[in-house]
């Protein structure tokens, strides 16, 4: 039977998944941050997984709010 590390798996994979879904469930930052032990937030979000469809996602809800649809667009995401 292989091992864990051998199939991909690891404790920091795990961590990195939970923090992940921590954010994506609306827990703040700050507070994932006081989890983990991350010294500042900029390195928390490196640590943190985002999608391309939860970019998209935000990008469609402020384009939902009329005073910033004209500002806000599909088009930009990824550039």
């Amino acid at each position: 039977m292989p091992s864990s590390n051998q199939i991909g798996i690891s404790t920091h994979s795990f961590r990195r998944t939970g923090l992940t879904q921590l954010s994506n469930v609306g827990i703040p930052l700050r507070v994932i941050q006081e989890i983990s032990g991350h010294r500042d937030l900029a390195q928390l979000q490196r640590y943190l997984e985002v999608k391309p469809e939860q970019v998209r996602g935000a990008v469609a809800a402020l384009s939902m709010l009329s005073h910033v649809s004209e500002f806000f667009d599909a088009s930009y995401v990824g550039k």
